[in-house]
């Protein structure tokens, strides 16, 4: 009624970014490595609002691998959205921790491991400055 995005759908948009970062890491949020079936379910979800943003308002959302554990990361992001003139807005940010953990398919069971190799190998930790000056 207020005309702004539901704060919900902050989640939804951090979760589709999640999504994409696997996806470009060549796996998915739900994978097989050697017959092994992993999946990522979060333990911790937070976001914090400094603007709010409007229906068909155009933005973008960042990824950054804050850490990384033997069976867990912390992403955080960043959302901002272009305004007339070419500066950026922080809308707010967020972070997901999420734990990895193997699938029984027969029991639906889940166990906390250790972030398989192949994938640990291809995460870089981020940068933690979401809006480094080029200048310096």
């Amino acid at each position: 009624m207020a005309g702004i995005v539901h704060f919900s759908n902050y989640f939804r948009y951090m979760e589709a970014a999640e999504h994409d970062f696997f996806r470009a890491l060549g796996y998915s949020i739900v994978t097989r490595i050697g017959g092994r079936q992993y999946g990522w379910p979060r333990i911790h979800v937070e976001c914090r609002f400094s603007h709010p943003l409007r229906f068909e308002d155009e933005f973008e959302i960042r990824l950054l691998v804050d850490e990384i554990r033997r069976r867990s990361i912390r992403y955080v992001f960043e959302f901002t959205k272009l305004v007339p003139g070419g500066e950026k807005i922080r809308l707010g940010q967020g972070s997901i921790v999420a734990v990895c953990v193997e699938c029984d398919p027969a029991s639906g069971g889940l166990r906390p491991v250790e972030i398989p190799h192949e994938i640990a190998c291809l995460i870089q930790r981020g940068s933690r400055d979401p809006h480094p000056n080029p200048a310096g």
